[in-house]
């Protein structure tokens, strides 16, 4: 695991591919079927709407299923159309299921740090501490934006074609 925020890899994008092959890849981003997140050992972040992969469509709104792995205590935040529609925090086991609004035309789960929002802080801060970059004035802590782990692509509801 790299301490370095800016380490090759970081953010990862993460695809879930129905075959390990170049078309495979290439079919899976066309579709939309995959998450970003800050690095190469997470967060997860999967989400299913009625067992649909990210990026599929749906005649109609349904709850989404989110299943995460390293970010137990941060939140996980439902964006439906543009706006925050719930946040929850993420239980050990990482399961959660959130529910979407009736007139979503689509929706997409982020993970925002909040257990983890000290340590990732301080880690940066470190990082910055040990390397000669241009830069002002850090931020004070209180001030600093959230940061989000990860986001996954959107679900779409309705007629998309």
């Amino acid at each position: 695991v790299s301490d370095d925020p800016f380490a090759l890899g970081c953010p990862t994008t993460v695809l879930h591919c129905t075959e390990l092959s170049q078309q495979g890849v290439m079919a899976a981003l066309r579709a939309g079927h995959g998450y970003v997140t800050e690095g190469p050992e997470g967060p997860s972040l999967i989400t299913q709407v009625e067992g649909t992969p990210m990026g599929s469509v749906r005649p109609a709104p349904a709850p989404l299923e989110a299943e995460t792995t390293g970010a137990e205590g941060d939140d996980l935040v439902l964006i439906a159309d543009g706006r925050e529609v719930a946040r929850a925090t993420i239980p050990d086991g990482g399961r959660l299921v959130l529910s979407v609004p009736d007139t979503a035309t689509h929706v997409r789960a982020e993970i925002e740090a909040r257990a983890s929002r000290d340590q990732l802080i301080a880690q940066f801060r470190n990082w910055l501490d040990q390397h000669e970059i241009p830069r002002g004035e850090l931020p004070a802590q209180g001030a600093i934006p959230p940061i989000l782990r990860a986001m996954a692509n959107p679900h779409y509801f309705g007629d998309w074609t």
